[in-house]
């Protein structure tokens, strides 16, 4: 993180080529470093830069690319994936409704869907089941993270599913319902 920290702070731009491959390093530097959060926050970061303007022209995700590195596919990928896993619903609802950010990644965008819009968890994990675990596993970045990343995933889940009944004892729930 020393090293893309001191990127960060001595090339302060305004150009979005620049900003975007400083989030797509730090991410993967983050990713590396088993920091899933900060991973997470500098993916997303990359992907949501289309609305920035540079000029009078938009800068759009797929124009900020750098393919030698990492393809705007993957750092979508990436950041859907760790989306669900440790960001807020907040998070993952600001990148469904991007028009650009999972537009690369039409089933990762599904997913989150199912998860914040509908909360149908058993459709969003057969999502990433069928479509999404087997490429990662193998992917350099991010395959030797997936047991951790999954096991989170799941975490989160359950974490999700019970959230409205937090507030709910069961003699309240058995009082109202007979």
């Amino acid at each position: 993180q020393e090293y893309t920290l001191k990127l960060s702070n001595s090339t302060r731009t305004d150009d979005p080529l620049i900003r975007y491959k400083q989030d797509v390093a730090a991410g993967i530097e983050r990713l590396v470093a088993r920091d899933y959060y900060a991973a997470r926050k500098r993916f997303t970061s990359a992907v949501l830069m289309s609305e920035i303007q540079n000029g009078d022209e938009a800068a759009h995700h797929s124009d900020l690319s750098w393919r030698e590195v990492l393809a705007p596919e993957d750092v979508s990928l990436f950041a859907g994936i760790l989306s669900l896993a440790f960001g807020s619903t907040t998070e993952q609802e600001e990148l469904a409704d991007h028009a650009e950010a999972l537009a690369s990644v039409p089933m990762i965008r599904e997913t989150v869907v199912q998860v914040t819009k509908n909360a149908d968890f058993k459709q969003a994990w057969s999502l990433l089941d069928q479509h999404a675990f087997r490429p990662l596993a193998a992917d350099i970045c991010i395959g030797s993270h997936l047991p951790a990343i999954k096991q989170q995933i799941k975490e989160r889940f359950v974490l999700q599913y019970w959230r409205p009944y937090k507030c709910v004892s069961l003699k309240g729930m058995a009082d109202r319902l007979g």
